[in-house]
Protein backbone atom coordinates (compact mmCIF):
# COMPACT_ATOMS: atom_id res chain seq x y z
CA UNK A 1 0.00 0.00 0.00
CA UNK A 2 1.01 3.34 -0.95
CA UNK A 3 1.72 5.76 1.52
CA UNK A 4 2.00 10.11 2.17
CA UNK A 5 4.64 10.26 4.78
CA UNK A 6 3.25 13.77 7.01
CA UNK A 7 5.76 15.60 9.21
CA UNK A 8 4.23 18.69 10.78
CA UNK A 9 5.28 19.62 14.69
CA UNK A 10 1.43 20.34 14.83
CA UNK A 11 0.39 17.33 13.94
CA UNK A 12 -1.79 16.58 16.93
CA UNK A 13 -3.95 19.65 16.26
CA UNK A 14 -3.80 18.66 12.50
CA UNK A 15 -4.33 15.67 12.25
CA UNK A 16 -7.85 15.72 11.59
CA UNK A 17 -7.73 18.24 8.80
CA UNK A 18 -5.38 16.12 7.09
CA UNK A 19 -7.54 12.43 7.96
CA UNK A 20 -10.28 14.72 6.74
CA UNK A 21 -8.49 16.46 2.96
CA UNK A 22 -7.05 12.71 2.40
CA UNK A 23 -10.54 10.48 3.30
CA UNK A 24 -12.08 9.92 -0.28
CA UNK A 25 -8.38 8.23 -1.48
CA UNK A 26 -8.14 6.50 2.37
CA UNK A 27 -11.76 5.29 1.68
CA UNK A 28 -10.63 3.91 -1.92
CA UNK A 29 -7.63 2.27 -0.43
CA UNK A 30 -5.55 4.49 -2.94
CA UNK A 31 -2.88 5.06 -0.18
CA UNK A 32 -2.44 5.85 3.49
CA UNK A 33 -1.67 8.21 5.66
CA UNK A 34 2.07 8.10 7.86
CA UNK A 35 2.36 10.94 10.58
CA UNK A 36 5.44 12.61 12.23
CA UNK A 37 5.92 15.42 14.75
CA UNK A 38 9.44 16.10 14.14
CA UNK A 39 12.20 15.47 11.29
CA UNK A 40 14.05 13.09 13.61
CA UNK A 41 10.72 11.01 13.91
CA UNK A 42 10.58 11.05 9.67
CA UNK A 43 13.77 10.01 9.80
CA UNK A 44 13.26 6.85 11.72
CA UNK A 45 9.75 5.78 9.54
CA UNK A 46 11.86 6.51 6.72
CA UNK A 47 14.34 3.93 7.98
CA UNK A 48 12.21 1.31 8.42
CA UNK A 49 10.29 2.03 5.53
CA UNK A 50 12.12 -1.51 3.79
CA UNK A 51 9.33 -1.91 1.74
CA UNK A 52 9.54 1.96 0.35
CA UNK A 53 5.65 2.32 0.74
CA UNK A 54 6.28 5.89 1.25
CA UNK A 55 6.28 7.23 -1.86
CA UNK A 56 5.94 11.57 -0.80
CA UNK A 57 6.65 13.63 1.74
CA UNK A 58 4.68 16.24 2.93
CA UNK A 59 7.15 19.06 4.74
CA UNK A 60 6.49 21.44 7.27
CA UNK A 61 9.06 23.54 7.56
CA UNK A 62 9.40 25.47 10.55
CA UNK A 63 9.63 23.26 13.64
CA UNK A 64 11.01 24.80 16.40
CA UNK A 65 10.17 22.26 19.06
CA UNK A 66 12.20 19.67 17.36
CA UNK A 67 16.11 18.76 17.24
CA UNK A 68 15.72 18.43 13.43
CA UNK A 69 13.79 21.31 11.70
CA UNK A 70 11.83 20.80 7.89
CA UNK A 71 15.34 22.02 6.42
CA UNK A 72 17.14 19.73 8.49
CA UNK A 73 15.03 17.06 7.40
CA UNK A 74 15.23 17.45 3.64
CA UNK A 75 19.02 18.51 3.91
CA UNK A 76 19.91 15.06 5.62
CA UNK A 77 18.44 12.73 3.50
CA UNK A 78 21.06 12.47 1.14
CA UNK A 79 23.80 11.35 4.03
CA UNK A 80 21.12 8.44 4.99
CA UNK A 81 20.92 7.34 1.18
CA UNK A 82 17.05 7.89 1.27
CA UNK A 83 15.18 9.42 -1.83
CA UNK A 84 11.80 10.50 -1.82
CA UNK A 85 9.65 13.60 -3.97
CA UNK A 86 9.37 16.07 -1.28
CA UNK A 87 5.90 18.85 -1.30
CA UNK A 88 6.76 21.54 0.96
CA UNK A 89 4.10 22.93 2.24
CA UNK A 90 4.75 25.62 5.06
CA UNK A 91 3.77 28.84 7.09
CA UNK A 92 7.73 30.43 6.04
CA UNK A 93 8.22 29.39 1.97
CA UNK A 94 11.34 32.06 2.38
CA UNK A 95 13.18 28.66 4.58
CA UNK A 96 13.42 26.89 1.35
CA UNK A 97 16.68 28.92 0.24
CA UNK A 98 18.17 27.18 3.05
CA UNK A 99 17.98 23.42 1.34
CA UNK A 100 21.09 22.10 -0.37
CA UNK A 101 21.45 21.15 -3.96
CA UNK A 102 20.58 17.79 -3.04
CA UNK A 103 17.74 18.44 -1.11
CA UNK A 104 16.53 21.05 -3.93
CA UNK A 105 16.44 17.98 -6.55
CA UNK A 106 13.97 16.26 -4.20
CA UNK A 107 11.84 19.29 -3.86
CA UNK A 108 8.71 19.05 -6.10
CA UNK A 109 7.31 22.16 -4.85
CA UNK A 110 7.07 24.52 -2.08
CA UNK A 111 3.63 25.92 -1.43
CA UNK A 112 2.76 28.50 1.07
CA UNK A 113 0.24 27.43 4.12
CA UNK A 114 -2.87 28.94 3.58
CA UNK A 115 -6.25 27.80 3.63
CA UNK A 116 -7.31 28.12 0.12
CA UNK A 117 -4.05 26.14 -0.71
CA UNK A 118 -5.44 22.86 1.36
CA UNK A 119 -6.85 21.60 -2.01
CA UNK A 120 -4.32 21.86 -4.28
CA UNK A 121 -2.01 20.45 -1.92
CA UNK A 122 -4.39 17.67 -1.95
CA UNK A 123 -4.60 17.52 -5.88
CA UNK A 124 -0.84 17.49 -5.90
CA UNK A 125 -0.63 14.59 -3.78
CA UNK A 126 -2.95 12.58 -5.59
CA UNK A 127 -1.04 13.31 -8.68
CA UNK A 128 2.42 12.15 -7.42
CA UNK A 129 0.84 9.09 -5.55
CA UNK A 130 -1.63 8.10 -8.43
CA UNK A 131 -0.12 9.64 -11.03
CA UNK A 132 1.64 7.36 -12.42
CA UNK A 133 -1.72 5.49 -13.53
CA UNK A 134 -2.81 8.24 -15.81
CA UNK A 135 -3.46 7.31 -19.25
CA UNK A 136 -3.09 9.77 -22.34
CA UNK A 137 -6.12 10.53 -24.22
CA UNK A 138 -7.81 8.17 -26.44
CA UNK A 139 -5.91 5.12 -24.12
CA UNK A 140 -8.47 2.07 -23.68
CA UNK A 141 -6.94 0.58 -20.95
CA UNK A 142 -8.70 3.22 -18.32
CA UNK A 143 -8.19 2.14 -14.21
CA UNK A 144 -10.10 3.24 -11.88
CA UNK A 145 -7.50 4.84 -10.13
CA UNK A 146 -6.59 7.10 -13.19
CA UNK A 147 -10.30 8.66 -13.65
CA UNK A 148 -10.11 10.08 -9.89
CA UNK A 149 -7.00 12.44 -10.86
CA UNK A 150 -8.27 14.98 -14.45
CA UNK A 151 -7.36 17.47 -16.32
CA UNK A 152 -7.89 20.09 -14.30
CA UNK A 153 -5.82 18.41 -10.92
CA UNK A 154 -2.71 18.55 -13.86
CA UNK A 155 -3.43 22.08 -14.55
CA UNK A 156 -2.85 23.01 -11.17
CA UNK A 157 0.21 21.14 -10.51
CA UNK A 158 1.67 22.62 -13.65
CA UNK A 159 0.80 26.36 -12.16
CA UNK A 160 2.54 25.72 -8.90
CA UNK A 161 5.75 25.23 -11.70
CA UNK A 162 8.42 27.58 -12.34
CA UNK A 163 8.07 29.80 -15.60
CA UNK A 164 11.35 27.71 -16.10
CA UNK A 165 10.32 24.17 -15.60
CA UNK A 166 6.97 24.98 -17.43
CA UNK A 167 9.16 26.20 -20.67
CA UNK A 168 11.32 22.66 -20.05
CA UNK A 169 7.69 20.74 -19.52
CA UNK A 170 6.37 21.88 -23.06
CA UNK A 171 9.96 21.29 -24.91
CA UNK A 172 9.69 17.65 -23.03
CA UNK A 173 6.39 16.65 -24.93
CA UNK A 174 6.38 18.22 -27.74
CA UNK A 175 8.20 15.08 -29.14
CA UNK A 176 5.48 12.32 -28.09
CA UNK A 177 3.08 14.79 -30.77
CA UNK A 178 2.86 13.00 -34.66
CA UNK A 179 3.94 15.00 -37.54
CA UNK A 180 0.45 16.22 -38.65
CA UNK A 181 -0.24 18.01 -35.18
CA UNK A 182 3.61 19.54 -35.27
CA UNK A 183 3.26 21.25 -38.15
CA UNK A 184 -0.56 22.66 -37.21
CA UNK A 185 1.41 23.88 -33.71
CA UNK A 186 3.99 25.64 -35.90
CA UNK A 187 1.57 27.69 -37.44
CA UNK A 188 -0.67 28.26 -34.54
CA UNK A 189 1.72 28.84 -31.81
CA UNK A 190 3.01 32.54 -33.05
CA UNK A 191 -0.41 33.82 -33.26
CA UNK A 192 -1.36 32.26 -30.00
CA UNK A 193 1.52 33.85 -28.14
CA UNK A 194 0.79 36.94 -29.69
CA UNK A 195 -2.62 36.76 -28.12
CA UNK A 196 -1.35 35.72 -24.76
CA UNK A 197 0.92 38.19 -24.53
CA UNK A 198 -1.72 40.81 -25.08
CA UNK A 199 -3.63 39.23 -22.65
CA UNK A 200 -0.51 39.43 -20.04
CA UNK A 201 0.26 42.59 -20.47
CA UNK A 202 -3.19 43.65 -19.62
CA UNK A 203 -3.25 41.61 -16.97
CA UNK A 204 -0.15 43.25 -15.01
CA UNK A 205 -1.41 47.02 -15.69
CA UNK A 206 -5.04 45.49 -14.43
CA UNK A 207 -3.03 43.69 -10.98
CA UNK A 208 -1.26 46.55 -10.56
CA UNK A 209 -4.29 49.17 -10.60
CA UNK A 210 -5.95 46.46 -8.01
CA UNK A 211 -2.84 46.54 -5.69
CA UNK A 212 -3.01 50.33 -5.59
CA UNK A 213 -6.47 50.72 -5.23
CA UNK A 214 -6.23 48.22 -2.54
CA UNK A 215 -3.72 50.05 -0.67
CA UNK A 216 -5.91 53.19 -0.55
CA UNK A 217 -8.37 50.62 1.24
CA UNK A 218 -10.90 49.30 -1.40
CA UNK A 219 -11.58 46.62 -2.60
CA UNK A 220 -11.09 45.31 0.16
CA UNK A 221 -13.13 41.50 -0.24
CA UNK A 222 -10.99 40.73 -3.04
CA UNK A 223 -7.98 38.71 -2.42
CA UNK A 224 -4.57 40.08 -2.56
CA UNK A 225 -3.18 39.84 -6.50
CA UNK A 226 -0.29 37.49 -5.56
CA UNK A 227 -3.41 35.12 -4.07
CA UNK A 228 -5.72 35.28 -7.32
CA UNK A 229 -4.73 34.41 -10.80
CA UNK A 230 -6.64 35.02 -14.37
CA UNK A 231 -7.71 38.73 -13.37
CA UNK A 232 -9.94 39.99 -16.10
CA UNK A 233 -11.79 43.03 -16.73
CA UNK A 234 -15.19 42.24 -18.55
CA UNK A 235 -17.05 45.34 -20.02
CA UNK A 236 -20.51 44.04 -21.28
CA UNK A 237 -22.47 47.26 -23.03
CA UNK A 238 -25.97 46.64 -23.52
CA UNK A 239 -27.64 49.07 -26.24
CA UNK A 240 -31.34 50.36 -24.99
CA UNK A 241 -34.49 50.79 -27.24
CA UNK A 242 -33.84 54.63 -26.19
CA UNK A 243 -30.29 55.00 -27.94
CA UNK A 244 -28.27 54.73 -25.02
CA UNK A 245 -25.99 51.89 -23.80
CA UNK A 246 -25.98 50.71 -20.36
CA UNK A 247 -22.26 49.39 -19.95
CA UNK A 248 -21.01 47.00 -17.06
CA UNK A 249 -17.77 46.77 -15.78
CA UNK A 250 -16.89 43.70 -13.52
CA UNK A 251 -12.86 42.30 -12.50
CA UNK A 252 -13.32 39.10 -12.59
CA UNK A 253 -10.66 36.07 -10.95
CA UNK A 254 -9.96 32.81 -10.09
CA UNK A 255 -9.26 31.74 -6.99
CA UNK A 256 -9.04 28.52 -5.73
CA UNK A 257 -10.24 26.78 -9.05
CA UNK A 258 -13.44 29.13 -9.10
CA UNK A 259 -14.11 32.03 -10.74
CA UNK A 260 -15.28 34.81 -8.96
CA UNK A 261 -16.91 38.41 -10.37
CA UNK A 262 -16.73 41.89 -8.82
CA UNK A 263 -19.21 44.93 -10.30
CA UNK A 264 -16.77 48.17 -10.70
CA UNK A 265 -18.69 50.94 -9.61
CA UNK A 266 -18.76 54.06 -12.07
CA UNK A 267 -16.00 56.57 -9.67
CA UNK A 268 -13.83 53.15 -10.19
CA UNK A 269 -13.85 53.23 -13.64
CA UNK A 270 -12.81 56.41 -14.11
CA UNK A 271 -9.48 55.76 -12.44
CA UNK A 272 -8.79 52.47 -14.52
CA UNK A 273 -5.36 52.92 -17.03
CA UNK A 274 -5.99 54.27 -20.49
CA UNK A 275 -5.25 51.07 -21.85
CA UNK A 276 -7.90 49.14 -20.16
CA UNK A 277 -10.59 51.61 -20.38
CA UNK A 278 -13.04 50.85 -23.82
CA UNK A 279 -13.94 53.83 -25.86
CA UNK A 280 -17.00 55.39 -25.94
CA UNK A 281 -17.58 55.60 -29.91
CA UNK A 282 -18.00 51.36 -29.40
CA UNK A 283 -21.22 51.60 -30.74
CA UNK A 284 -20.70 54.28 -33.17
CA UNK A 285 -22.89 57.66 -31.80
CA UNK A 286 -24.53 56.17 -28.70
CA UNK A 287 -24.11 57.81 -25.84
CA UNK A 288 -22.89 55.24 -23.27
CA UNK A 289 -23.88 55.44 -19.74
CA UNK A 290 -23.69 53.16 -16.63
CA UNK A 291 -25.98 50.84 -15.45
CA UNK A 292 -28.26 52.75 -12.41
CA UNK A 293 -27.93 50.13 -9.32
CA UNK A 294 -30.36 49.50 -6.81
CA UNK A 295 -29.79 50.70 -3.87
CA UNK A 296 -29.50 47.23 -1.90
CA UNK A 297 -27.17 46.22 -5.09
CA UNK A 298 -25.13 49.29 -4.45
CA UNK A 299 -24.71 48.49 -0.90
CA UNK A 300 -23.14 44.64 -1.67
CA UNK A 301 -21.10 45.98 -3.99
CA UNK A 302 -19.36 48.82 -2.62
CA UNK A 303 -15.90 48.37 -2.72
Amino acid sequence: MRKLLIIDDKIEERQDDYLDLYSEAIEQNLYTLEFAASGEEGLKILKEDTQQEICLILLDLRMDKTKIDGVKFANSLNQHFIKRPILVYTAYPDLASKFSIQAQQNVITVIERSSRASRVIKDLVDVFIIGGHIEIPGDTDVTKESKSVGYHTIRKLVKTLSHDLRVNLIKEILPFFPAHILVSLKKLIPEEIDKVLNQAIERDILKKWLKNQQLEGFFADIPSVEEINDLKLEIRDIPQKNGKIYQYHFLRWSECGKFQWKYIRKEFVGTLPPELQKPDSAFGDLPVVFRSMKRKEQQDSDA
